[in-house]
């Protein structure tokens, strides 16, 4: 027993070791990422006499490049795992066809006019009842 408490210590110590080395490279890379957008952001307000098309592509490049850096912190690997489990899920969905697509349009337009009718028909008389109150 006295020869394991070394270990534990010795294993606390690597695990608040990581930890602090987790958070740095989490700073450094929200840094990295901050400092990016910031970059495309006044490198366009600053080269505008430049060629749109050339300053489009060096903005959609360096925007991909911070999407990337952001894809490697915790938060950005979490999305990304979102975003993939979305597109599967998407995948399961069953669509409609386009009959049935136009069958349930057609049915919901028919449905709005009748109330719109029902409800012109109530203002109508309500109005009627008010103008007659009143005068």
């Amino acid at each position: 027993m006295v020869h394991s408490r070394p270990i534990f210590k010795w294993c606390y110590i690597v695990r608040v070791l990581n930890r602090r080395l987790s958070d740095t490279k989490e700073i450094f890379l929200w840094s990295l990422f901050l400092l990016i957008i910031i970059a495309v952001i006044f490198g366009d307000l600053y080269f505008n006499h430049l060629n749109v098309s050339l300053r489009i592509a060096v903005i959609l490049v360096l925007v991909v490049l911070a999407l990337g850096i952001a894809r490697m912190t915790k938060k950005g690997i979490l999305i990304w795992n979102f975003i993939k489990e979305a597109r599967s899920e998407l995948r399961k969905v069953v669509w409609p066809s386009r009959q049935e697509t136009l069958r349930t349009s057609f049915l919901i337009f028919v449905i709005v006019m009748f109330m719109s009718l029902i409800l012109w028909g109530i203002d109508s008389l309500f109005a009627l009842l008010v103008s007659s109150i009143l005068m």
